[in-house]
């Protein structure tokens, strides 16, 4: 879902549409089992396991 609030806006579509931020409510758990999204992660050495999306 926060990948909704994370999309760009098609000025041609919504015309004076200005997104300026996007708030997460967590209720559950997923900050605490995932991370939030401020954080630095560094993947360097991550090994991808599963399938390509195409």
């Amino acid at each position: 879902m926060i990948g909704r609030g994370l999309r760009t806006i098609d000025p041609s579509e919504h015309p004076g549409v200005i997104k300026t931020d996007c708030v997460v409510l967590d209720f559950g758990t997923a900050t605490l089992m995932h991370g939030s999204l401020e954080q630095d992660v560094n993947l360097d050495g991550h090994q991808h396991h599963g399938d390509r999306l195409r």
